[in-house]
């Protein structure tokens, strides 16, 4: 076994960085042995939740230590002691009296469970999502809860620079229209040069089946009622901290870097880049 002992002030990610140059591997390798893409090892190793991503699930300190011969006891007591000493023990959450699970069976409910996870969300932390029906959808008569949801995100995003909200996307070439409008939305009314807390990514071949929003503490599962023209008609939120630090790992790992092509929607080239999708949506009909 690799011997690396932490300095006292060490943190999770500088120790695995340290481990695994002391056995030569580079990131990409050590990623693909331990199941994991390479830029979520970068993230990491780079200590990510720092500025609000994921902390590193037990399974992947597990993974990680049986390729770099540490400990992988040290690596989780390691993490355990920064997310305490950063003042954010999700296990041990302000208020949180064990897991709980809220079924909503009706599209106002998951328009409005959306919006209560979206306020909820902590401050300078990001909201993760997945767009197929909740944003992506006919919103030129949108009901009440959807209108709030997309005005509560809007809000987010505006009104705390310091939380990130990451949205994955996927459209028909007829649909390309309504991806335009919401991210127009999302903006605010800011200027495109100061939108630079809005993460959009378009995904050809889209990866996606549902909808997910995933905060800090909570995770949204939105479920269509059936194949053909779906609409949103039942949800379950899930307040588990093992659950939602899984479902932010599979997110950064899956969805955030899927294996479909994808474009990214900056919004200083947003016209040029929703052009471009359209072109490439119609030329493959």
């Amino acid at each position: 076994m690799t011997k690396v002992a932490p300095d006292d002030d060490e943190g999770v990610g500088t120790m695995i960085t340290r481990a695994r140059q002391a056995s030569g591997l580079s990131q990409v390798e050590l990623a693909r042995r331990a199941g994991i893409a390479p830029s979520y090892l970068s993230r990491i190793e780079g200590s990510a939740w720092r500025s609000g991503g994921p902390w590193p699930s037990d399974q992947v300190l597990r993974s990680l230590a049986r390729y770099l011969g540490v400990s992988s006891t040290e690596l989780i007591r390691l993490r355990n002691e920064e997310r305490a000493a950063r003042g954010t023990p999700v296990s041990r959450r302000r208020g949180w009296s064990g897991p709980g699970y809220t079924v909503c069976t009706d599209s106002d409910g998951v328009y409005q469970a959306a919006k209560s996870l979206v306020d909820r969300n902590p401050p300078r932390h990001p909201v993760r999502t997945t767009s197929v029906r909740m944003l992506e959808r006919e919103q030129d008569s949108p009901t009440l809860w959807q209108a709030e949801f997309v005005r509560s995100l809007t809000e987010k995003v505006s009104n705390d620079p310091e939380s990130t909200l990451y949205r994955v996307c996927a459209s028909s070439a007829d649909n390309i229209a309504l991806v335009r409008q919401t991210a127009v939305r999302l903006a605010g009314g800011r200027p495109p040069a100061d939108v630079r807390n809005i993460r959009s990514r378009f995904c050809f071949g889209n990866p996606l089946v549902l909808d997910f929003l995933i905060g800090a503490n909570e995770a949204l599962i939105a479920i269509p009622d059936r194949r053909s023209q779906p609409s949103l008609r039942a949800c379950v939120v899930v307040d588990d901290p093992d659950f939602v630090t899984a479902m932010q790992d599979w997110y950064d790992e899956f969805i955030w870097e899927p294996a479909c092509d994808w474009v990214e929607l900056s919004y200083d080239t947003l016209d040029t880049a929703l052009d471009e999708v359209e072109a490439r949506l119609r030329a493959d009909e």
